[in-house]
């Protein structure tokens, strides 16, 4: 009889030692690990606008649980800038999703990552110039905003970083608490 219960036993904890050392290994990278990867990669693929006279320039950093967007737009000429600061919980973040645009006069495309969250979620800062750190501007809510649009040009898609970038915000938004989806288009 005691063999037979040493016997069951001993499946049990090797069972249980299987189970761990498996979900262990499928946790897959940690916060920090994507974080890095992600701020590596995602703002490689800059879009040109041509002889545009004006200097567009978009970046995504993931730091802490939230998402920051950095925007500007300034003149060649410097009689015009306008720069802003966005961010979200990553919590937040519902659904991702593409669009293509291109620009009228060029023979150029690229590809829009929309990161969407619902409204009142977002927090926005006006920038007085260029050089203002995320950490130096004031945030106000920003009632109405609900998606965060990065261009990236096409080379994210012909390179397969966008599948890549994907899968690594997904993860990072699971491990902040959060439930994205990624919306596809029906055909």
């Amino acid at each position: 009889m005691l063999a037979v219960i040493l016997k069951n036993n001993m499946r049990t904890i090797k069972l249980i030692l299987l189970t761990v050392l498996f979900s262990y290994s499928a946790l897959g990278q940690s916060k920090e690990e994507t974080e890095e990867w992600i701020n590596q990669n995602i703002n490689d693929f800059p879009v040109s606008y041509g002889d545009n006279p004006i200097d567009v320039e978009e970046n995504i950093f993931i730091e802490n649980g939230f998402l920051y967007f950095y925007h500007h737009w300034k003149r060649n000429d410097e009689n015009y800038y306008s720069g802003s600061w966005d961010k979200v919980a990553l919590k937040d973040i519902k659904s991702i999703e593409y669009s293509y645009d291109k620009s009228p006069d060029l023979d150029n495309r690229w590809i829009e990552i929309h990161l969407n969250f619902e409204k009142g979620k977002c927090y926005s800062a006006k920038m007085k110039n260029g050089f203002q750190r995320k950490e130096d501007v004031s945030y106000q809510l920003s009632y109405e905003r609900t998606a965060v649009i990065k261009r990236s040009n096409m080379d994210f898609v012909n390179s397969g970083m966008k599948k890549r970038i994907e899968k690594a915000l997904i993860h990072i938004i699971k491990l902040n608490g959060g439930n994205a989806l990624i919306k596809k288009e029906p055909f």
